[in-house]
């Protein structure tokens, strides 16, 4: 790529002045494996030898016998899988980026000809920008295990992206609602008029009270509308805490307060 002065700078000079989180990222800590394996992935019309991980989230992707992620799709972000077989190294074409580096960076011949292969296609508009991958395993077995694991934790992580965008668009809605001017202000006046019913309240105590009988009806609605009141307050508590759940809620002091 080029400088700001115009000059032509070799592939390494882009690794080294990208930002470490996405070209310094470890891989997955075995704790994190479902599977960890050598695999050939189609780089250019040629097989390329990569290190394989496969998480409940991503797949992910490092040099062979490396430790650092140079690539990984979402498994929520996988749009189709299949099998393409009878494939030789020049029959299937991919549009892959090219991956640069000095590392292991070397053609592998570890996929002969007639293996399956598994073809992912990522989302247009996630992080692998729609992305087509091309993978070999050592056999033809061992491809087709790997798409059963692929294709069954990519339904899973869907799943569970699905039910977080519901939650998470209920959150935003009730956000919105709470923080509107109208809720705000019924807020306002919901504070004000329990201040109004307090010093009522406060006045008419003798009235009020038991005492030794029993009490009297004023009373009983004296406590039915306290009761309207703190109801009426728990309730926007809850839905305040659920608006702007976590740190936006327990960070601001009148919540703590409330």
């Amino acid at each position: 790529f080029l400088t700001g002065a115009g000059r032509l700078q070799p592939a390494s000079f882009k690794y080294k002045n990208l930002a470490l989180e996405e070209y310094e990222r470890k891989m997955p800590e075995d704790k994190h494996r479902l599977l960890d394996m050598e695999i050939g992935v189609l780089l250019n019309r040629a097989w390329q030898p990569r290190r394989f991980i496969l998480t409940r989230e991503a797949l992910h992707f490092a040099f062979s016998h490396d430790d650092i992620e140079i690539d990984h799709i979402p498994l929520a972000e996988i749009m189709t899988t299949g099998i393409m077989k009878d494939c030789d190294n020049g029959g299937v074409r991919s549009n892959s980026r090219r991956q640069s580096g000095k590392r292991n960076s070397t053609t592998s011949s570890m996929a002969p000809a007639g293996v399956h292969t598994i073809h992912i296609a990522t989302e247009n508009g996630g992080y692998n920008s729609g992305r087509a991958y091309y993978l070999q395993a050592e056999s033809n077995e061992m491809t087709d295990r790997l798409l059963v694991e692929i294709q069954e934790h990519s339904k899973a992580a869907s799943e569970r992206m699905a039910s977080r965008n519901i939650l998470k668009r209920a959150q935003r809605r009730m956000k919105a609602i709470f923080d509107s001017t109208p809720a705000q202000a019924a807020l306002v006046f919901a504070i004000f008029l329990n201040f109004a019913v307090t010093i009522v309240e406060s006045q008419l105590i003798d009235q009020l009270s038991a005492h030794a009988g029993p009490q009297s009806d004023l009373g009983l609605l004296a406590d039915q509308v306290d009761l309207s009141f703190v109801s009426f307050f728990v309730a926007e508590l809850i839905i305040n805490a659920c608006a702007h759940w976590y740190t936006p809620f327990v960070s601001n002091p009148w919540n703590l307060f409330d």
